[in-house]
């Protein structure tokens, strides 16, 4: 699951869209279980999950999305959704370390009870409140909670903060390379983008997924799947990878030479610049920098 240019959601309690998305190209789906459903369907959109992750296994990673530590639904959700076709779990709201380690432990006791491979299925943590982003270099390091990376809840960090939902602004950027800064410190792979949520703003959603991704983001969730395409071109397959392949050709060409700087092309190419263009190849042909 290294490789997440694109994280569709499905609402738990539509059997038609579980069944669905799986199919629809997406590097990994999401069966939610929080905001997509109304309190009253809870019960129901367990059930569907559940037998849903059942009929697998996928081509993808399927993850489901449960509700919050603090909320009487956890025990229920994680009940649902830990099967042998479960890749992971996306805890919303997360604002210290110690949720993630009380969610970790609860999955640990059901792969247990039910015979599957312990620590396989991994933990991802939506940043979406001003406490968990000022908290992100904590979670980031936090150890024994099976974590993989955050994301980024940009509609509801924008609420908590009492900004326009669904416009990119500087406080919005903020929190974005904060979560970008501090996975890389906490050996994390990158973090994901919220979604975007003009659902017809084709040009604005080309454009937002260009700049989200030259921030330092991997991958972005997906609300439709009219938005995949432009999410995989931006966060990886629209890359052009034949400048960061010459760099690195040219750069180890010159240090079994002797040298440890060069110019190609009219730029100046040394370890820094190696490494940033090894690193993009390498993240292309998903191989993981994570710890």
């Amino acid at each position: 699951m290294q490789r997440l240019r694109s994280l569709l959601f499905a609402p738990g309690n539509d059997q038609r869209k579980l069944g669905k998305a799986p199919a629809l190209g997406a590097d990994a789906v999401v069966f939610d279980l929080e905001d997509a459903v109304p309190a009253s369907q809870k019960a129901a959109a367990r059930a569907a999950v559940h037998a849903t992750l059942r009929r697998g296994p996928y081509q993808m990673p399927i993850l489901v999305r449960i509700n919050a530590v603090t909320s009487p639904q956890l025990t229920g959700d994680l009940d649902a959704a830990i099967t042998p076709n479960t890749a992971g779990v996306v805890v919303p709201k997360v604002e210290s370390p110690g949720q993630l380690i009380e969610v970790a432990e609860l999955i640990a006791e059901r792969e247990h009870a039910r015979n599957l491979t312990p620590g396989r299925i991994r933990i991802i943590a939506l940043i979406e409140t001003a406490t968990g982003v000022e908290h992100a270099d904590v979670i980031s390091a936090t150890q024994g909670a099976r974590l993989l990376r955050t994301i980024l809840g940009t509609a509801d960090l924008a609420a908590d903060l009492g900004l326009p939902v669904g416009q990119h602004n500087p406080t919005l950027a903020y929190a974005a390379a904060r979560l970008v800064m501090t996975a890389r410190a906490g050996s994390l792979a990158a973090p994901l983008d919220g979604p975007y949520t003009h659902l017809d703003d084709h040009d604005g959603y080309r454009d937002d997924c260009r700049r989200s991704a030259a921030s330092g983001m991997a991958g972005r969730v997906i609300l439709h799947p009219d938005q995949l395409a432009s999410a995989h071109l931006a966060y990886g397959d629209g890359v052009s990878l034949d400048w960061h392949r010459r760099v690195v050709a040219a750069f180890e060409e010159a240090e079994r030479a002797g040298a440890a700087s060069l110019r190609l092309k009219g730029e100046f190419i040394d370890y820094a610049v190696y490494a940033a263009s090894r690193r993009i190849l390498d993240q292309a042909h998903g191989v993981s920098h994570t710890g």
